[in-house]
């Protein structure tokens, strides 16, 4: 059986995409991403819910550190899609690029 994605939008610059995997014997497992486009960052959660409480692991990355963007910029059509407004993933296109090695100057 196929997970399919939950996408809510959140306000006109954020986005939240939920995976709620199927029931297992012991746990409820699901996925959360969560793209902010103002702050250009990402939050994943992973939150396993048993009889007897929640585990939650979370990991927040900015944009500049994935290796690539074209979630990200599919995320953010997905986003204008729901009547979002964020704002460009390649504003000033260095800005998000992973940062390169500057020359010495002379």
């Amino acid at each position: 059986m196929e997970n399919p994605e939950i996408f809510e939008k959140l306000n006109d610059y954020t986005l939240s995409v939920t995976n709620d995997f199927e029931r297992q014997e012991q746990a409820d497992p699901e996925l959360r991403r969560i793209f902010n486009f103002k702050a250009r960052q990402v939050t994943t959660i992973f939150s396993q819910w048993y009889s007897a409480g929640v585990a939650n692991n979370m990991d927040v990355k900015n944009f500049s550190q994935l290796d690539s963007l074209e979630e990200v910029e599919l995320m953010r059509r997905k986003l204008i899609d729901l009547g979002g407004n964020p704002p460009s993933v390649v504003e000033g296109e260095q800005s998000l690029d992973k940062p390169s090695i500057r020359q010495p100057r002379p």
